[in-house]
């Protein structure tokens, strides 16, 4: 068995569409050992970009994943700089505001 990762795949995608489509193809005929696995940041990337995929039965799997809330990345940035004392650079709070508008996007 082959395990292939693409990451970046809307990216791959924008570049050779007819690429990453042959890889997901070759991975779902009979006798294949490849397992294509595609990391992406768009949901709707097999709708959009990969629609003869889905028309041939070789459509990928989705496996979403949330993003970060504003809070889950404060503990991390606290976790991975600890040497930072977060208030004094007044990240907490600058974070926050951050984060926030962010996410309103």
């Amino acid at each position: 068995m082959l395990v292939l990762v693409l990451d970046e795949l809307d990216h791959a995608c924008a570049r050779s569409e007819a690429l990453v489509r042959d890889v997901f193809s070759l991975a779902q005929t009979a006798g294949s050992r490849l397992v294509a696995i595609g990391i992406a940041n768009r949901l709707d990337l097999t709708d959009r970009l990969l629609l003869d995929l889905r028309a041939c039965r070789a459509a990928p799997q989705l496996l979403p994943f949330n993003s970060y809330t504003a809070k889950q990345l404060l503990a991390v940035l606290r976790v991975r700089c600890p040497s930072q004392p977060p208030l004094e650079l007044g990240l907490p709070r600058s974070a926050s505001w951050a984060l926030s508008k962010w996410r309103e996007r």
